[in-house]
């Protein structure tokens, strides 16, 4: 089904004159300015840069699928639309590729007593998993000492989690670092008489 849509949405909107016309030429930054801003996920790619953290830096098994990091080099806002689009195909291809290595062999969830709350079975005849579980539940737990800073490719570009441990009894908040906030920054230096430009033979018309 997905797909079929994709190319559904292509034939309605990529070559809808009134699309491009909203979208090209508008809101172009250069690779330079977006780098400055630690700008990732589409709006850099669209700039020519093929970052992609699932390439970087390989995460839950990425590096065991072959897939494409699409890029363009106009920069604008129908750039990104073209990169979005195409990223869609890729993710396909990737969940495809997970559906072929999916067999019914194998546990389903990590065995780490402490972290990762008992099966239910094993709580109603074991000790030590009841245990573990109202621990868990009520405590929580409580990873060693330091810290970690955790990315991951959103579809809007790095999703980060920094997290800093200073003791071991100690529970402590999460931080995150969204892409939205880094791409916001573009939004001065880009809008920036872009309506006077834009729209100057219009207004003048009339």
């Amino acid at each position: 089904m997905m797909p079929a849509r994709i190319d559904e949405y292509e034939e309605l909107l990529t070559n809808n004159r009134i699309w491009q016309g909203r979208l090209k030429g508008v809101g172009r930054l250069p690779a330079e300015t977006l780098i400055a801003m630690s700008t990732t996920g589409p709006g850099l790619r669209a700039a020519g840069v093929p970052f992609d953290n699932r390439k970087a830096f390989p995460y839950s098994s990425y590096e065991e699928f072959e897939f494409n990091v699409p890029t363009r080099t106009e920069s604008d806002c129908f750039a990104r639309y073209l990169v979005r689009v195409q990223e869609m195909r890729e993710s396909l291809k990737i969940v495809r590729q997970a559906m072929d290595k999916i067999t019914d062999q194998g546990a389903i969830r990590s065995e780490a007593p402490g972290v990762v709350p008992p099966q239910r079975e094993k709580m109603k005849t074991e000790m030590e998993a009841l245990i573990y579980h109202f621990k868990i539940f009520t405590e929580g737990f409580s990873p060693p000492p330091g810290e970690v800073y955790v990315p991951v490719e959103s579809p809007r570009g790095e999703l980060g989690c920094f997290n800093r441990q200073r003791w071991v009894s100690e529970t402590s908040p999460c931080a995150f670092s969204w892409a939205v906030f880094c791409e916001s920054a573009g939004a001065s230096s880009d809008g920036e008489g872009a309506v006077d430009r834009r729209y100057r033979g219009l207004y003048r018309n009339h």
